[in-house]
């Protein structure tokens, strides 16, 4: 789940690691941090030199607390002790997996319990690019987190303007509100028929596909993302999927991330050149740190 509340950025860089992502833990052994991170091992973050650092620190250093803000069940941690803690290991993000809590939560500092499903972190991680949720809102967050204004870089609102008298007409009222329209091509159309959206027979494209994100807001919202197929931002059980693998592709060669082929970085428009030609001596790298009986 997205989170509302942003803390201060995490942006520091080492020359080593232009990426690298410290895994805070209050759980002895760091046991269900190393099992979350396991499942970062998926496209498109394993074309990528990604060092991961799992730190083990005391309950009471670390100071996570349900806080039920915005929404119960979530959890607040020591955010300067993170900070500051994160930029000592030359960090460029933070995540937490806490004792406490029963809700994750996406803000800059994602924190996730340790009773939440695996894949939870996954899809925290993938908020602090950007990436909305895509699974349908409860009556009781919908109005949280759901707006008519609502344009990011999977998730935008659109209200229908039904009936259609063709593609073209669509494109002229709404493409240039669409977030992904650069990844949309021009084969593939933005109606059905008469009505607003992609045809489901082309679900392996990007397109503009219905989303029940905001459908239990107060009046319903008609929200809208660029694949078909359910992904990370919907089910845990999910994968990122070849749709936002794509558009992560793309903020990850932004971010100048090294790839982990020698042939040069992915390609975000053809994936089947998205391939492993070894070596790969650093990345995945996971480091498990245990600072719970240091001072």
């Amino acid at each position: 789940m997205r989170c509302l509340i942003l803390f201060p950025l995490l942006v520091f860089c080492s020359s080593a690691w232009c990426m690298k992502v410290i895994i805070f833990t209050d759980q002895a052994g760091g046991a269900r941090a190393r099992e979350q991170l396991a499942r970062f091992n998926t496209y498109p973050l394993n074309l990528y030199q990604i060092e991961y650092v799992v730190e083990v620190v005391p309950a009471a250093t670390l100071k996570c607390k349900v806080t039920n803000t915005p929404v119960t069940g979530m959890a607040d941690c020591d955010q300067d002790y993170i900070s500051r803690r994160t930029q000592e290991l030359n960090g460029t993000q933070a995540m937490v997996v806490s004792t406490v809590g029963t809700r994750g939560s996406g803000g800059n500092i994602p924190i996730i319990p340790i009773q939440r499903p695996i894949g939870s972190m996954l899809h925290e991680f993938m908020h602090t690019f950007g990436f909305d949720d895509e699974y349908s809102y409860d009556a009781s967050i919908a109005n949280i987190y759901c707006s008519a204004t609502t344009s990011n870089i999977n998730n935008v609102s659109i209200a229908p303007q039904n009936p259609y008298s063709s593609d073209a007409v669509a494109r002229t009222r709404h493409l240039a509100r669409i977030p992904w329209k650069a990844d949309l091509a021009d084969s593939t159309p933005l109606i059905s028929g008469t009505n607003l959206g992609t045809p489901s027979s082309f679900s392996t494209q990007v397109g503009l596909f219905q989303s029940d994100t905001c459908v239990h807001a107060a009046p319903p919202i008609v929200m809208w993302r660029p694949g078909y197929a359910a992904t990370i931002m919907d089910d845990q059980a999910n994968d990122i999927g070849p749709v936002l693998g794509k558009i992560l592709v793309s903020i990850l060669n932004t971010r100048n991330v090294p790839p982990a082929s020698k042939s040069g970085k992915p390609d975000p428009v053809d994936a089947s050149k998205n391939v492993y030609d070894g070596p790969r001596s650093r990345d995945r790298s996971t480091e498990i740190r245990d600072e719970s009986h240091g001072s």
